[in-house]
């Protein structure tokens, strides 16, 4: 069984893995980096810096009311919960 972190110790964690991003980032082609910019930056909707529920939410009800389709209507509803599970 894996152990738990420490409370306290998940900024380290954080930390850690936001390093080791950074790294990873830094070895991709320019265009490759530009694009999964792109992409993060239409995902976090409210602009935190952080892809969150909430903006997977937004982004279901923006795609829905571009397509036409009212917020609680079938499709909105259906387009909601499918990019919920993503």
């Amino acid at each position: 069984m894996p152990e738990l972190p420490v409370p306290g110790s998940i900024s380290s964690l954080a930390s850690d893995a936001v390093a080791e991003a950074v790294d990873i980032a830094a070895q991709q082609a320019p265009l490759l980096r530009d694009k999964q910019q792109r992409r993060f930056e239409i995902f976090d909707i409210d602009r935190d810096g952080f892809v969150t529920p909430a903006d997977t939410t937004a982004l279901a009800r923006k795609l829905a009311r571009l397509t036409g389709h009212e917020p609680d209507s079938p499709r909105s509803v259906q387009l909601e919960a499918t990019i919920a599970k993503i």
